[in-house]
């Protein structure tokens, strides 16, 4: 099971690298700060010793991210959301149930621009992401989300712990704004069950569309 104190670590590596790209000595406008919002649809299930097929359960997930760019090919995003993960299953009597389980969502992700400059700009990334668990909801058949009870809401880790990948677009809207696009799969590697010799981990698509505001200033002259 991967150790909850890697989160703390996470979290410095992530600081250390915002702190030391805005250290680095500027370069007339060949580097950038942006931020914005994000709000999008995941499709997530659990893989691993369950006794029923899991298929995959749709959640909302929204929230910020701040990148540092070159202006050319490479930058460095970190983003806070929420993302609804879980699963879904269906018994022999033919009752769908879900589970949603609600993470407060970490990643830092390595971008690299396909294009060096332009309003359209394709990307690629990859990175580590980190999880915290916020809660955990059952539903059966057409009803209603409910709050598990503390015994079952127990049996998972409060962290998760994987590495996300996928494809970016973002166009150029107006000045020093960009609507942006990004498609990736998690791929969780941490152990969320705290049942012995039971495993369970995520898996997720997400799709988000967010928008990008430019804070780069002109240099002194």
């Amino acid at each position: 099971m991967m150790n909850i104190n890697f989160f703390p670590s996470l979290s410095a590596l992530a600081f250390s690298l915002l702190l030391f790209t805005a250290c680095l000595p500027a370069q007339a406008q060949n580097k950038t700060w942006s931020v914005g919002p994000e709000i999008g649809l995941s499709f997530s299930k659990l893989v691993g010793d369950m006794a029923q097929d899991q298929q995959f359960n749709s959640g909302l997930m929204g929230g910020g991210h701040i990148t540092y760019s070159t202006r050319n090919t490479f930058g460095i995003t970190f983003k806070a959301l929420y993302h609804r993960r879980g699963s879904q299953e269906e018994s022999s009597d033919g009752v769908v149930y879900r589970s949603a389980l609600d993470y407060l969502e970490f990643p830092l992700l390595a971008r690299f621009f396909l294009t060096p400059g332009g309003k359209f700009r394709p990307n690629v990334f990859a990175g580590p992401s980190a999880g915290l668990l916020l809660g955990v909801k059952n539903k059966a058949g057409d009803g209603d989300y409910a709050n598990v009870t503390s015994q079952m809401r127990d049996t998972y880790t409060n962290f998760d712990f994987g590495l996300t990948a996928g494809i970016g677009l973002n166009y150029l809207i107006a000045k020093e704004t960009r609507l942006l696009f990004d498609a990736r799969y998690l791929y969780g590697l941490s152990d969320i069950n705290n049942i012995d010799r039971v495993s369970m981990n995520n898996r997720s698509l997400a799709f988000t569309l967010g928008l990008s505001f430019g804070l780069t200033k002109a240099p002194l002259k």
